[in-house]
This record gives C-alpha cells, structure tokens and sequence, in this order.
C-alpha cells in the first residue's frame, strides 16, 4: 500500500486501525488492518460484504472508503478518508444535553433513507 504509518489509532479483535500518510498525495489517511485467520478459506464473506457495501454507499455522513489492498497473504487493508475522531468519541465529547438526542436521532433519517435506498437493511413497522 502507498501509505506510511504513522501510529495507531486503535485495535481490537478483528484487528488495528493506523493513523498513516498517503504517500502520493500527502494526506492523512486511517488504515484498517483486518487480520485474516483461515486463509486456506479464501477472503471472509463479511469482508466481501463490507467493501463491497463501502463502495457502493457516498453520503457525507459515511466515512469514504478510498481503496483496497492485501499484504503478506494475511492482511486486508481498508484504507479510509482520515477523521480526527470516532463516532463513540464525538457523542462523549460533545456532551449532548439529553434533548438533543432527538435532534440527532432526525438527523440519522437521510442515512438510514440511503440503506434503505441501497438495499443494505429493511424497515419493518409491523
């Protein structure tokens, strides 16, 4: 991948996100690093499903996937758009007063709408 990693950002059990540099154009860039366990299985569906899904979804408020790469035979790399912060630490951050919620709650309308639109998930008011 053209990118230098600069730190990381965070890991978990499917793997680590990098802080890194896009080397051709100089910008920052958040690296998701999927470690593959079962190779002799192939890529993992739920991968297929979510580059797949990544790809196809542009809405500003869906962060932008910008490629795709596979190192060492045991690595997927999503390479991303660069936010300075992750959902969970903009809610803590900004304190919301408990009436605001509503407010967010509306504003999650349009990309609920576009998944719906995509086929990504069905609402059901039953």
């Amino acid at each position: 991948m053209d990118v230098k990693i600069l730190d990381v950002a965070a890991e978990g059990g499917y793997g680590r996100v990098f802080r890194c540099l896009d080397v051709h154009t100089g910008a920052l860039v958040a690296m998701k690093q999927i470690t593959m366990v079962r190779l002799s299985q192939g890529i993992p569906a739920q991968i297929i499903r979510e580059v797949s899904l990544l790809r196809e979804l542009h809405h500003a408020n869906i962060v932008k996937l910008l490629r795709v790469g596979f190192t060492e035979n045991r690595y997927v790399n999503l390479v991303f758009e660069h936010l300075d912060y992750d959902l969970h630490q903009f809610i803590v951050n900004r304190g919301y007063p408990k009436d605001a919620t509503t407010v967010k709650v509306r504003s999650l309308r349009s990309e609920i709408s576009l998944c719906v639109w995509m086929n990504v998930c069905k609402i059901d008011f039953d």
